[in-house]
């Protein structure tokens, strides 16, 4: 920035006014084309199914998306999840060791996908429930789920992992 003294003698080709009257129409006409351009589809774009879905319509959806059903709550969270620790604890109890499990493609492919379920069943049960998912009660019966997934640890396979899962 110049000091006042050296500022005041230099001679401007324009008024200082008419300068920031230009530059404000220029801005002003720059952002108005900005948001014209940007705001238009130009009909070129099809919407999909799920945009024409209005938002009333999307409350009184019945599963709104959720593979498991309507039963959300902390028990039947619970009770999903102690059903798929339960088949993985019978399909590696098919054989006799965790070699012989990594052998046969079928069962392998099945851990991993009760895994992935699983690891979906608690995301979707924790995002609708939040901390209560943490409160047991008689039908949300955290330990035993725990000691399933204990033994289903102590046979190799962690499924809590998910995806992830390493056999």
């Amino acid at each position: 920035m110049l000091p006042p003294f050296i500022f005041r003698r230099i001679k401007f080709r324009y008024n200082y006014t008419e300068y920031l009257k230009k530059l404000t129409v220029l801005y002003t006409a720059f952002l108005a084309l900005f948001f014209i351009g940007c705001s238009s589809d130009g009909g070129s774009a099809k919407k999909e199914t799920g945009q024409n879905i209005q938002a009333e319509d999307r409350l009184n959806e019945t599963n709104m998306g959720l593979p498991y059903g309507n039963n959300m709550d902390p028990c039947g969270c619970n009770e999903k999840a102690q059903a798929i620790v339960d088949k993985a604890i019978s399909t590696r109890t098919m054989f006799d060791n965790i070699n012989n499990l990594k052998a046969d493609k079928v069962s392998l492919k099945q851990i991993r996908t009760l895994a992935k379920k699983y690891e979906t069943l608690l995301g979707q049960c924790f995002a609708e429930n939040g901390s209560s998912m943490f409160i047991p009660s008689d039908c949300n019966d955290l330990d035993a789920l725990e000691k399933k997934k204990d033994s289903l640890h102590s046979l190799g396979i962690q499924i809590q992992q998910g995806a992830n899962i390493r056999l």
